[in-house]
């Protein structure tokens, strides 16, 4: 058995849903010693564009000796063809001494396509750093005409962190520490609308990916409706 942190991988779940392909992977430590605080820093899977992590580091967890931990990415279906094999390459980073680096491959096929298996809210969250102040803006990508609006934001968070910003007709609740929300009755985000003015501060200046949800609520059906979640840039655990 190795005597220092390795990294390998585990089994891969490829979902290919004809607009995007979803990648879920086990990352594990084969080696007999801890690797610490390993954060995933990029992922490639052939030349496909990234869709999800919009950006990096994205922590992963501590490491002891065949313990393992979960990434996700979704990548464009645009140049992945269904029944062919591709390189998928992750980097990344872990402590063990010092900070090293790692890089591991795997060749995985593109499934044919066939529709998620849960409805998936169409959004995205885009975010502005300045002077330790995260603002996100919400962008609620469903067609025009389509009955589910954005009506509440969830971001996990990793650091001491304080709501420093909510838009007009929406409330915020935190614990400070491991959460911010924010959630509104009637301003909901319509269809090929945007909404800024979410924003946080922290003493940390340096940023990781952590996950957020956005919850719709359908106004035809008049009650909740599918929820998008991906990761966004928010205040950095210690490092």
């Amino acid at each position: 058995m190795a005597s220092k942190p390795q990294i390998g991988t585990g089994n891969a779940t490829v979902i290919n849903t004809g607009e995007e392909v979803i990648v879920s992977i086990t990352v594990t430590n084969i080696g007999s010693e801890t690797a610490s605080k390993v954060f995933l820093t990029g992922a490639t899977l052939g030349a496909a564009r990234r869709i999800s992590p919009q950006n990096f580091p994205m922590y992963i967890g501590n490491l002891t000796n065949e313990g393992s931990g979960s990434i996700g990415a979704r990548f464009s279906t645009t140049g992945l063809t269904p029944g062919q094999q591709y390189l998928l390459t992750l980097r990344g980073t872990y402590e063990a001494g010092g900070t090293l680096g790692f890089v591991v491959n795997r060749y995985v096929m593109i499934p044919q396509p066939a529709p998620y298996a849960t409805p998936r809210l169409r959004s995205h969250v885009n975010v502005l750093l300045n002077n330790a102040t995260w603002t996100y803006t919400i962008f609620n990508d469903e067609p025009l005409g389509s009955s589910l609006h954005i009506a509440a934001f969830h971001l996990d968070i990793v650091a001491p962190t304080t709501v420093t910003g909510t838009p007009h007709g929406w409330q915020s609740e935190s614990d400070l520490m491991t959460y911010v929300g924010w959630i509104s009755g009637d301003a909901h985000i319509a269809p090929q609308q945007a909404l800024g003015g979410f924003e946080i501060q922290s003493p940390t200046g340096r940023s990781e990916s952590t996950s957020y949800s956005l919850t719709s609520w359908d106004h035809a059906a008049n009650n909740a409706g599918p929820v998008g979640l991906d990761s966004v840039l928010s205040p950095s655990r210690a490092r």
